[in-house]
């Protein structure tokens, strides 16, 4: 990437490689996005929870050893950063389902497709289904989501 285009990037703007709205095509593939989930992601999504997420926590029966199935359910902005120059507006709508446990020290692979993009009330949205496989290739997220375009 030149610095200029780079430079762009982290302003926000548009690079030559991120589609415009009038660009963006529904099918878009997005991802793939691979990590491993460790303790320490799982305890800080936990200390920022608003409510004592006592299952998930470390405590004295031992360690946790599954993640919170909403924990990744930003996993989208990761996912989308350099493939979409729409930016992100308000969120119109977010699902979740939770198919198995994502186990921490697990390598998990986010991937996704844009399935919709449309115009409401002057509002430009577009909505991405993405989902979450573990390191056995088995599906343990789905997740869709619309935003609108700021």
């Amino acid at each position: 990437m030149s610095a200029e285009a780079a430079g762009a990037q982290a302003q926000g703007e548009p690079t030559q490689s991120e589609p415009t709205w009038a660009e963006l095509k529904v099918g878009l593939e997005v991802g793939p996005l691979t990590y491993t989930v460790t303790r320490e992601m799982v305890q800080a999504f936990c200390d920022a929870m608003p409510i004592e997420p006592d299952p998930y926590r470390k405590g004295a029966a031992g360690p946790a050893d599954i993640m919170p199935p909403t924990m990744l359910a930003t996993d989208y902005v990761p996912l989308l950063h350099g493939r979409l120059a729409l930016g992100f507006g308000l969120m119109a709508r977010h699902t979740i389902k939770s198919l198995k446990p994502v186990r921490v020290g697990d390598t998990v692979t986010v991937a996704g497709t844009i399935t919709e993009k449309f115009e409401k009330k002057g509002r430009h949205y577009w909505t991405l289904n993405y989902h979450v496989t573990n390191s056995g290739g088995e599906r343990c997220l789905e997740s869709e989501i619309t935003c609108s375009v700021d």
